[in-house]
């Protein structure tokens, strides 16, 4: 019975480290650039999932221990205590990413993602990293606003879509809006077309100008990709330069239709993206929810003002509150905040 229950846990451990490996870095594969055309049968895709499991099942079998395992890590990986587990570490996370490859673009994907989040939604916040409960707080806290303002329906723009977690919210908030999701990486932007029909999923990055770029990759901290080069983040990272199209927000949504939210997720290029927006947002001033690090929070000031939107901290839009932009400014940078509002309320 024992061998039965550790075997078992074993099984589902190894599990949700494949998901939490293709949920955090889901493109980073070689279908980062052309999506999976050649969709598996039934059978093929029930033995890459079987696969999956037993690689990282063998791993598990082998070298975990509870002592090892470090939940605040990403992707549950084990700690390496000494040099032999810093070599079973490596080991590990290639055998990972084989299993990755084995899942990505098979009708499993969404589900293994979707599985892997209600597992980490479920961990308590003393078992994530700083990070990572940071983004808890500000996924749910937009979801709260988002709330409110489709309470009536309306619609609404994902700038960042990614995986489509927000998105999925919008979808349920105003049924009968109309939402725009934008996501410049090929392979997760397929995925969102497959997921979110009701969605208008446009493969193009935002920014203040119309034309082409290189779109900055880090496969190994996918969350961080941006259209900006950032010293400080790419360093001693892997980067992957991607040419993508990139339209401004005013040259992408139609003039009579009037948006109520629009939530920006871009990695610092938050200015830019509101810069051109410009028209958008004067004629029909939404409420923006968006992160932006304290020392680019001045350059969204301008043009969020000319549309006479007014900046909270998302904490104090939600209870109610409001400051003077001079507090917030002197705020975002003394408590490092990341999350903000800007509303005509």
């Amino acid at each position: 019975m024992i061998p039965l229950t550790i075997g078992t846990v074993s099984l589902a451990s190894s599990w949700i480290r494949v998901c939490g490996e293709l949920q955090l870095a889901p493109w980073a594969t070689e279908s980062i650039v052309s999506p999976a055309t050649d969709p598996r049968s039934w059978v093929g895709e029930a033995a890459a999932v079987m696969s999956s499991v037993l690689v990282g099942y063998l791993f598990v079998h082998q070298v975990t221990r509870p002592e090892s395992i470090d939940l605040r890590a990403s992707h549950f990986a084990p700690r390496p205590t000494d040099g032999k587990l810093r070599v079973l570490a490596l080991r590990d996370r290639k055998m990972r990413r084989q299993a990755v490859r084995l899942l990505s673009g098979t009708r499993v994907e969404r589900l293994a993602r979707s599985g892997y989040n209600a597992c980490r939604a479920m961990l308590p916040a003393a078992l994530l990293s700083a990070d990572e409960t940071r983004a808890r707080v500000h996924d749910r806290q937009t979801v709260k606003i988002a709330s409110r303002v489709l309470v009536a329906g309306g619609n609404s723009v994902d700038a960042g879509a990614s995986c489509g977690d927000i998105l999925k919210q919008l979808l349920n908030l105003s049924p009968e809006g109309q939402h725009w999701a934008f996501e410049p990486i090929p392979n997760p932007a397929q995925q969102l077309r497959r997921g979110f029909p009701r969605a208008r999923v446009e493969q193009i990055a935002l920014s203040d100008f119309s034309g082409t770029a290189q779109f900055h990759f880090l496969p190994e901290a996918a969350a961080y990709r941006s259209l900006l080069t950032r010293t400080d983040v790419e360093a001693g990272q892997s980067v992957r330069l991607l040419p993508v199209q990139v339209r401004q927000l005013d040259d992408v949504i139609p003039e009579d239709l009037a948006v109520a939210l629009i939530k920006i997720d871009v990695e610092g290029a938050e200015a830019r993206v509101l810069c051109g927006a410009a028209r958008l947002l004067e004629r029909h001033p939404p409420v923006v929810v968006f992160e932006c690090a304290p020392a680019k929070l001045t350059d969204c000031i301008p043009t969020l003002e000319g549309a006479d939107l007014r900046f909270s901290f998302m904490a104090d839009y939600i209870a109610g509150q409001r400051r003077p932009l001079s507090e917030v400014v002197r705020l975002c940078r003394d408590d490092h905040e990341f999350s903000y509002v800007a509303s005509a309320e």
